[in-house]
């Protein structure tokens, strides 16, 4: 009888499928149509969980291919949700720095401009009526800096022909703000600082694509 009983067949141990590789898959499943990151990343651990779980059950888990299959789609929707939210950051980022670049590079022309016409004045006991005669006969400017607002533009110059003068670039809004000759009759009726507040000069403290001229003036006359 003894004998009998050690050779029934013993019952299978009962197994069920384990909760967390389910929700992982399904998880994965909607990170990969819908919810991207928000469904990549708990498909990930809750599949990671779930084969652990199954590896100490001794068998009375089972679920392991479907916590693999989660684990691999959740991670097949982490990478491809993560390259376009990098891109949408790093692309504003550059957008900015490239804008910030420009606006020095106009800042530092601009400069050297004014250097030339200083120059010119000084030599000639008057103010070059275009910036082309900054570079000949004599060459006060090699040559005469081309604007990146937009790129391969000319500076704006304006003079009065007897002590004012302003230059100018359209700014990163690329358009024209004010009208150098308009600019130039209040040069004679405002203060400097109230024309230096004026809205159409680019003030980089409301972002670097706002709206004005980067300018750059001369011989502001006392009044």
């Amino acid at each position: 009888m003894e004998e009998d009983r050690l050779n029934e067949p013993r019952e299978a141990t009962p197994q069920s499928t384990s909760i967390k590789a389910i929700l992982s898959l399904v998880s994965a499943a909607l990170g990969v149509f819908c919810l991207w990151i928000l469904g990549s990343i708990p498909a990930i651990i809750l599949g990671l969980w779930a084969r652990r779980d199954i590896r100490e059950s001794g068998g009375r888990i089972k679920g392991n291919e479907l916590a693999l299959i989660g684990i691999i789609l959740g991670a097949f929707s982490f990478v491809f949700s993560c390259v376009p939210l990098m891109v949408a950051i790093a692309i504003p980022n550059f957008l900015e720095a490239q804008s910030r670049a420009k606006i020095a590079r106009v800042k530092a022309d601009l400069r050297t401009i004014a250097t030339g016409i200083e120059l010119y004045q000084v030599d000639h006991n008057q103010l070059p009526s275009t910036l082309f005669q900054l570079t000949t006969p004599i060459e006060y400017l090699t040559r005469v800096p081309q604007s990146p607002f937009p790129s391969g533009s000319t500076y704006d110059y304006q003079t009065d022909q007897k002590s004012s003068w302003i230059l100018r670039s359209k700014g990163p809004d690329r358009d024209n703000d004010v009208d150098l000759a308009e600019a130039l009759r209040l040069m004679e009726v405002m203060e400097q600082s109230q024309w230096m507040s004026r809205d159409w000069i680019y003030d980089p403290t409301n972002g670097t694509k706002s709206s004005g001229d980067i300018i750059r003036i001369g011989a502001y006359p006392s009044k």
